[in-house]
């Protein structure tokens, strides 16, 4: 679903339409250096997710099926990275930070979704990390095969600056 090759796709696992099923991917982004020590509940993030909807390798493949209502979940979970920066642990369960559904249109075409939300968890150390999931809600059905498909998904998140940051900054520059 992150490789950037059409003829791959995300394929559901159930023997129906996948109506229930799920994945759930990392978010980039330069969100990743706020660290929960620092009060971090007050900054403000843009999430943007991109998807290309069904199996993209072609015409035919794409008509299986495709989604088109799907819940999408945004999880905050802190992380610390070990002594010998090998690997990353997380510190507590993860906390839901934003829900909202989304209609997803019947193309090949990426298409683009963008939520504004801030961290909710109230966690005593660690560093910030986002997850998505995607929730299969509705679909497109097939015409020959009930498999729903999802040939990419990707996300970002990147903090929104305060606009009275942006001014005095842009105001300092011009004089």
């Amino acid at each position: 679903i992150r490789d950037k090759d059409f003829s791959t796709a995300w394929v559901e696992g159930s023997c129906d339409d996948g109506i229930g099923e799920w994945v759930i991917i990392p978010i980039k982004g330069n969100y990743q250096y706020l660290d929960y020590e620092d009060n971090i509940l007050n900054k403000k993030l843009n999430v943007n997710l991109r998807i290309n909807n069904g199996f993209c390798k072609n015409e035919k493949t794409f008509y299986n099926n495709r989604i088109k209502k799907a819940k999408i979940t945004l999880y905050e979970v802190p992380l610390i990275a070990y002594e010998d920066f090998i690997g990353k642990q997380a510190l507590e369960e993860p906390c839901i930070m934003y829900e909202t559904e989304i209609i997803l249109e019947d193309t090949m075409n990426q298409q683009n979704f963008s939520f504004n939300c801030s961290p909710k968890a109230q966690f005593l150390e660690g560093h910030l990390y986002l997850y998505v999931q995607l929730t299969i809600l509705d679909v497109y059905p097939g015409e020959k095969y009930q498999d729903t498909c999802i040939s990419e998904m990707s996300a970002t998140a990147e903090i929104i600056e305060e606009e009275t940051k942006k001014k005095s900054l842009f105001q300092k520059f011009r004089k």
